[in-house]
């Protein structure tokens, strides 16, 4: 299933972040396609709310962050997939626009 979740602008040198749930006790963890150029990478994070420790199976938030670095158009893609398979169960495409 692919599923875009919408279109966002930046101005160079903005960061921001995208948020994505997961089942990471599961294996299911969101994996980020090929950067363009337009973004940088920050790195990613789980942030579990809730129980501590989480349950197993419980869903936490996959926080992925970046920084808007030249202008232009960039497709971000994210695959949420088990990392011995190849399908993803899902997919998430976010559109990213930067301005100078």
């Amino acid at each position: 299933m692919s599923q875009e979740i919408g279109n966002l602008t930046f101005r160079t040198g903005e960061e921001f972040e995208i948020r994505l749930t997961a089942t990471a006790s599961t294996g299911f963890i969101w994996r980020l396609g090929p950067i363009p150029e337009q973004v940088e990478t920050l790195g990613s994070s789980f942030v579990q709310a809730g129980q501590d420790p989480p349950a197993p199976g419980r869903p936490s938030t996959q926080v992925f962050r970046f920084r808007a670095v030249h202008p232009g158009q960039a497709e971000l893609t994210f695959e949420l997939k088990r990392s011995w398979e190849r399908t993803p169960a899902q997919t998430h495409v976010v559109n990213v626009t930067v301005t100078g």
